[in-house]
């Protein structure tokens, strides 16, 4: 099971970009004593996942899946007159000049397939607005085709039926505006290959998008954001959207701030997170550190089918009648799963209660208390997994470690300590192993544990 579970996020090239390099600790000096047997596995290439978001580079380049072609920004030359150069280079060393552009800055983004590459073109970091454009470029031909300049591009850019077509919120706004209004956007539908582009339906940016899309159902859920009398405060409500009719299928779930929790494999189940009081989620609502604000949200599951509720639950229960900010990984259900009889989870109330096991079997939903300890952060799940069969739910603590919880006693054992500089990752080799992961930030390698949880008579 030859899997990175390492995907390194902002926090932690934050918290660790500037740390000496450090030689990765011997597994005696983070395992805990309460475990089972230890293997090595053989260690792989600390290498980043590919990726179809886009990241900043001041000198970018990128490299074809295949290995065929290399796409960079050039130097200036008098071709493009003093303008930026986007460069193609094959395997045999030749280079010709793709496009120039006016950009200051050009950022790529994913390899649709060993030809086509999504760039995004942005204009000074000092510009008000930030004008931005989305381009898909040919490597083979060098052709570059602009999908138009818009105020601010949004991601996720979705893309599905084969790499032929792609969805995201495109901004619509038509002028300048200040820079605290709210912008006018639009469900854009593109084909990658006519490069056709046609707007669904009128939308705002208030949130960070949510886009999801089940191909076998031909069907996308995201959320539509329109505005109250106000003009600031925004009404959310989930839309289905057939991926070929358009046909836009509203969800009788509304709220100033909703969230999409979880989606049964199915698509008739839904977990959303929904808070419908004033002040929460106003303006900004994801800022720099990742956090929006909640007044008193509930975490609710819908089922189509029934079009009913059939569990509801207030999450903050310590506000003091003051709204919060807190992360949505911090108030929400990390390792939600829906089981054949229904569904099971964490919730995380707030920082100043204990998570609660949850688990509905037939419609019947019972809560239990973990005993595990809380951090600077509260209870800042980094990773949250079910084992196989049930039984286990493995929980990895944002700078702390990793324990596994038993289902039916809520018994915690500590499998992994926390230390300063290593990042740890965990996930389920199979029913009663795990498999450990450990690096450092600047650790060429990853090394690679199993760990066997019980003795041969525990199992």
């Amino acid at each position: 099971m030859a899997k990175n579970l390492f995907l390194i996020t902002l926090l932690f090239v934050l918290l660790h970009a500037s740390a000496a390099a450090q030689d990765l600790p011997s597994v005696e000096d983070w395992l805990l004593n309460s475990v089972g047997v230890v293997e090595r596995l053989p260690d792989i290439p600390n290498d980043p996942t590919p990726s179809l978001a886009f990241e900043r580079d001041d000198h970018p380049e990128t490299l074809s899946p295949d290995g065929t072609y290399r796409v960079f920004i050039g130097d200036f030359t008098p071709a493009c007159a003093g303008r930026n150069v986007i460069v193609i280079e094959t395997q045999g060393g030749s280079r010709r000049i793709a496009t120039c552009t006016d950009w200051e800055r050009v950022t790529f983004g994913g390899w649709l397939d060993n030809d086509r590459l999504l760039m995004r073109y942005d204009e000074p970091p000092d510009a008000r607005p930030p004008y931005e454009e989305l381009v898909l470029l040919s490597a083979r031909t060098g052709e570059a085709h602009s999908f138009g300049v818009e105020l601010e591009l949004y991601e996720p850019l979705s893309i599905f039926d084969d790499n032929s077509r792609l969805v995201r919120i495109a901004d619509r706004t038509t002028e300048l505006r200040r820079y605290d209004t709210i912008e006018v956007c639009a469900l854009n539908f593109i084909d990658l290959a006519t490069f056709e582009s046609v707007d669904v339906e009128m939308t705002y940016c208030f949130h960070q998008p949510q886009i999801f899309i089940n191909e076998q159902r031909r069907e996308l859920l995201y959320l539509n954001h329109q505005v109250t009398d106000n003009e600031r405060t925004p009404l959310t409500t989930p839309h289905i959207v057939n991926l070929d009719t358009h046909e836009v299928t509203p969800l009788p779930i509304s709220g100033i701030v909703v969230d999409i929790m979880a989606i049964s494999s199915d698509w008739n189940r839904f977990a959303f997170l929904v808070d419908n009081e004033l002040g929460a989620g106003r303006g900004e609502i994801w800022g720099f550190n990742g956090r929006r604000r909640y007044v008193n949200p509930r975490w609710l599951v819908y089922d189509r089918a029934a079009n009913a509720i059939t569990y509801e639950r207030p999450l903050l229960e310590n506000l003091d009648d003051q709204p919060i900010e807190a992360s949505i990984l911090d108030i929400a259900t990390p390792g939600f799963e829906w089981t054949p009889m229904g569904w099971r989870t964490i919730l995380v109330t707030s920082n100043g209660y204990p998570p609660v096991l949850l688990e509905s079997i037939n419609g019947e939903v019972s809560e239990m208390l973990l005993d595990l300890p809380a951090n600077a952060y509260g209870f800042s799940f980094e990773h949250v997994e079910w084992s196989a069969d049930g039984r286990h739910v493995l929980v990895q603590i944002f700078n702390d470690g990793v324990y596994v919880v038993e289902r039916t006693t809520t018994s915690v054992t500590p499998i992994a300590d926390q230390i300063d500089g290593i990042h740890f990752g965990a996930s389920w080799y199979d029913s009663s192993q795990l498999l450990i992961e450990v690096n450092s930030y600047d650790s060429p390698v990853i090394q690679r544990w199993l760990i066997n949880l019980y003795d041969e008579t525990e199992q």
